[in-house]
């Protein structure tokens, strides 16, 4: 097991202010900044709105407009977790702490307790806010065997659906969100599970809703193999003709009970396209076909085009009611970006509307395995990704890989955050046995060592890291931040 140390120090909490610039969003109210003197909002529920913005609920928009719960609004609104509001945006709903004009001020240039700092990754003049919902935990209900899996003993502030696994034994039909799974036919809707599956969860989680599933009635491609060989056309698109219904989808979930903690949507699974085609090919020639992805060896999540998955975006984006729009779920940011990231962005909207799916996409979403046993190359896909968008970034899945222990699990989320990262959700706590669990995190759910991990990747939410870097200690590479009010965290990245 590696080694690590948590050290809280009795210094005080940095006092952050937010600058005041106008904003750079556009219609997709993306990226707006925040106004003179507007905070951002913590755990708001309903984000701001910019002048001329339509706040999400619970917020109130307009020069001086309310936030949610702590948070204030600027001329020109300020951001929270599931979007933020420029002239004319819309606020996200139940935002959290987002970005705002001028970022946090300087902070104290300092070195690690415990080591020799080899590369500074966070320079003090430049410190990055974490958002106030930002550590996360994918949670099943049941193990593959249908057998109860124990609640998480870490503390958590979101999770994601895709992976939430209830009763019934192995298989997608045990996927509680699939669509497939809900829409049981053409417009009647079953919620029963999910509906019991966040009663269950903690009051102030934050949920990020994955669409995926396609019902069978809808599918393009009806009986296309997928991952899940046992269930044909799970991986399809809907129809041109049934393209709407995504539309309808998402409304549906904006009417239950508990729409108000959905901070975002993301479109789709892990998609990969026919990589012997270019990333400027958006129709069916760049679809993995069945024989394509048998000859090269592939798994399949999604059997469409890059322009089926604009119009699946473009639709999402027009039913969102100002939670963020989530694009890629990209399963592989060191050698995938250009061919599936780009691919999906540069795509043109062909049902419903105009544009590319970069004029509806809000945010990106990224996963990121250890497969090397070195999690600075997370580091390395994140600039990868930034060298192709300027969105925000989501980190929705990951974790390590056969020789993972939960000191990388550890490191993988303090290189999100001090990578300004807007979320971390490692997969997945299942049951004590599971071999997912003990593959990915390399121990059994509720070890105490992973509980005490990603306690102290929870404690960075919602604080300001002043310095950052990779330290040696004895040998042992390790990444390193430190807070504004002296949170100081190590861990392991090989």
């Amino acid at each position: 097991m590696k080694r690590f140390h948590f050290v809280i120090m009795a210094l005080a909490v940095l006092n952050v202010h937010c600058g005041s610039t106008d904003s750079e969003a556009d219609k997709r109210g993306v990226g707006g900044t925040g106004g003179g003197g507007g905070g951002a909002g913590v755990a708001g529920t309903g984000g701001t709105g910019g002048v001329g913005g339509v706040a999400g609920v619970g917020g109130t928009a307009g020069v001086g407009g309310s936030a949610g719960v702590g948070g204030s609004a600027g001329v020109g609104g300020s951001a929270g977790v599931s979007g933020s509001a420029g002239v004319s945006g819309s606020a996200g709903t139940a935002g959290g702490t987002g970005g705002s004009g001028g970022g946090p001020e300087p902070c104290t240039e300092e070195l690690p307790s415990n080591g020799t700092l080899s590369l500074r990754t966070v320079d003090p003049t430049t410190p990055v806010l974490v958002p106030q919902v930002f550590s996360g935990l994918t949670i099943r209900t049941h193990n593959r065997d249908g057998s109860p899996v124990p609640a998480p003993e870490a503390p958590f502030s979101l999770t994601r659906t895709m992976g939430a696994q209830g009763p019934g034994g192995d298989g997608p039909g045990t996927e509680i969100f699939f669509w497939r799974n809900i829409e049981e036919s053409e417009g009647n809707y079953n919620w029963s599970k999910a509906d019991a599956f966040v009663a269950a969860l903690p009051s102030n989680t934050k949920i990020v809703v994955t669409l995926y599933g396609t019902p069978q009635f809808y599918a393009r491609y009806p009986s296309d193999p997928s991952q899940y060989p046992s269930w044909p056309g799970v991986v399809s698109p809907p129809s041109e003709a049934h393209m709407p219904k995504v539309g309808a989808f998402v409304r549906e979930y904006l009417q239950r009970p508990w729409a108000d903690r959905i901070v975002a949507f993301e479109v789709w699974n892990e998609p990969l396209f026919n990589w012997d085609t270019p990333p400027t090919e958006f129709g069916d020639a760049g679809r993995m076909t069945p024989d394509w992805a048998t000859t090269n060896g592939v798994a399949r999540f999604y059997a469409g085009s890059a322009s089926e998955m604009a119009n699946m975006i473009y639709e999402v984006y027009q039913n969102r009611a100002g939670r963020e729009v989530l694009v890629g779920a990209i399963e592989d940011p060191i050698n995938g970006v250009n061919n599936v990231l780009k691919r999906i962005l540069d795509a043109p909207v062909t049902v419903g509307g105009s544009g590319t799916a970069k004029d509806y996409a809000t945010a990106v979403s990224t996963h990121y395995y250890d497969f090397g046993n070195d999690m600075r190359l997370l580091a390395d896909g994140i600039a990868n990704i930034r060298a192709v968008t300027s969105l925000p970034i989501w980190h929705t899945e990951g974790g390590g890989w056969d020789n993972a222990d939960p000191d990388n699990i550890l490191a993988m989320g303090l290189i999100a955050a001090s990578n300004g990262l807007q979320s971390e959700i490692p997969y997945v706590h299942t049951g004590p046995t599971d071999y997912e669990q003990i593959q990915h995190f390399g121990v059994p759910a509720n070890d105490p060592d992973l509980v005490t991990r990603l306690s102290q990747l929870h404690s960075l939410n919602g604080q300001t890291i002043c310095n950052a870097g990779v330290v040696d200690q004895s040998g042992v590479e390790t990444w390193w931040v430190k807070t504004g009010n002296g949170i100081e965290l190590f861990g392991a990245v090989n």
